[in-house]
């Protein structure tokens, strides 16, 4: 997702450009947010972003983290697309803090990762 942010929203824009990433625990999960102030997506290529292969790349950016989050913690997990043209995007994944996920990928109290190798 930062790289994304910075390919995507940050590398096409005149002048200089910003990401922010914040992690925060709240509720039994994690929450992280993503934001650049780049060139934003457009209306009409919003609903497609999550496709696979569709992009300006090679198109597997957000369909491939949109993915990989499915297979570690199933439908316990969250993902929002936020974006303005020429103002930027926000991206938010929530992920579940839940021992009981440990065996889907899930991140227990302490924030360690369980049950996925992310070397």
């Amino acid at each position: 997702l930062v790289e994304n942010a910075v390919k995507h929203g940050i590398h096409p824009k005149v002048g200089t450009g910003t990401v922010h990433i914040t992690a925060k625990m709240f509720n039994g999960e994690m929450l992280f947010i993503i934001r650049d102030d780049g060139v934003g997506i457009d209306k009409e290529r919003m609903p497609k972003v999550l496709l696979p292969w569709f992009g300006s790349g090679n198109g597997v950016g957000l369909s491939n983290v949109h993915e990989r989050l499915k297979s570690l913690f199933g439908e316990d997990y969250g993902l929002r697309i936020m974006s303005e043209v020429n103002k930027g995007t926000s991206i938010y994944v929530r992920v579940p803090l839940n021992e009981n996920n440990a065996g889907k990928g899930g991140i227990d109290g302490a924030g360690k990762a369980q049950g996925a190798d992310y070397r």
